[in-house]
């Protein structure tokens, strides 16, 4: 059967992958046509080829997928801690990449916990539809645990270069107006044929085997996407352990290669490293014989002044 559902999906991840070059040949959507281009480059090119050997160099479009997994790799296992990082140097850090965000400061024990717990919100979805013994009902938690899930994925997998980062927020954690309503309300139908559901357990129990014989029809259909989303989480929880873990010490110290905003290519790298320099003392330096050369501490200077004057360094320049 052909589903209408399905045929735009389609369409849109077809829009994302050749949009770019068919908008670029009609008027007045050249816009638009760069906006896709930059985010597959997000995609496809996240770090940009570096010019090595001679060979010809391919800069990419735009740091922020990179920024992000940049702060992935900044917080580890465990995270830098609540308020803690630098978070706030990612572009969108509190929209699109929040999971970015909240990975630099809880790690990927955090995004482990974000996780489990938005998998056990569908999962309990789902379930209220089934056992309220109602087909509509039962849509609407399923829809909205479908559309729920799906929107994670996006973002997901998208904020980490998998798939092309689009706008979608993470529900109940990215900063969204109209978002964040349209979740409360949707949840808000949930609960309510959650509700529906305890009074009518307590009081028509004799109601148990018509519900099994009208919902059991949709048992394989809750078994396989189930099991879909099952699948992309643990595959999202690989994504995430490859970058706070794995791979965490190359992609910390990874550059990128991206045209600036005056189109030129330039190499940039995790500001994190230049935030660590500034803070570090440089110490002091002294030659054979004990003098010192350089020091960031004024004080070494004044303990060595006898050294210096004897030298014939002038005292004036000493004060």
């Amino acid at each position: 059967q052909i589903f209408e559902s399905a045929i735009v999906f389609n369409l849109i991840i077809a829009a994302f992958i050749f949009g770019a070059s068919v908008m670029e040949a009609i008027p007045g959507l050249d816009s638009v046509a760069d906006r896709l281009e930059s985010r597959n480059e997000m995609c496809t090119n996240t770090w940009g080829v570096l010019p090595i050997g001679g060979l010809e160099a391919d800069p990419g479009e735009n740091t922020q997928v990179a920024e992000g997994l940049w702060g992935l790799a900044s917080g580890g296992l465990t995270g830098q801690g609540i308020g803690k990082g630098s978070p706030n140097v990612i572009p969108a850090f509190h929209t699109d990449m929040i999971l970015a965000s909240i990975g630099e400061q809880f790690g990927f024990i955090g995004l482990l916990i974000v996780v489990v717990l938005l998998a056990l919100l569908l999962r309990k979805s789902i379930l209220h539809g089934y056992k309220s013994a109602n087909p509509f009902a039962f849509y609407i938690c399923l829809g909205i645990a479908v559309v729920t899930g799906v929107q994670f994925v996006i973002i997901a997998l998208g904020s980490t270069g998998i798939i092309p980062l689009t706008g979608v927020t993470v529900p109940f954690f990215s900063f969204g107006k109209v978002s964040m309503i349209l979740n409360l309300a949707a949840f808000g139908i949930v609960l309510s044929i959650a509700g529906r559901n305890a009074d009518q357990t307590r009081r028509a129990t004799e109601m148990e085997d018509m519900r099994r014989r009208q919902m059991s029809r949709y048992d394989y259909s809750i078994s396989i996407i189930s099991m879909v989303f099952c699948i992309l989480a643990v595959f999202i929880l690989g994504v995430f352990i490859n970058y706070t873990f794995l791979d965490r010490d190359d992609t910390l110290i990874r550059p990128v290669y991206v045209n600036n905003v005056n189109g030129m290519p330039v190499v940039e790298y995790n500001p994190r490293i230049a935030m660590v320099a500034q803070k570090m003392p440089i110490g002091t330096i002294y030659d054979r014989n004990g003098i010192i050369l350089a020091t960031s501490d004024v004080n070494e200077i004044k303990a060595h002044k006898d050294d210096y004057l004897s030298f014939g360094v002038d005292s004036a320049a000493l004060e």
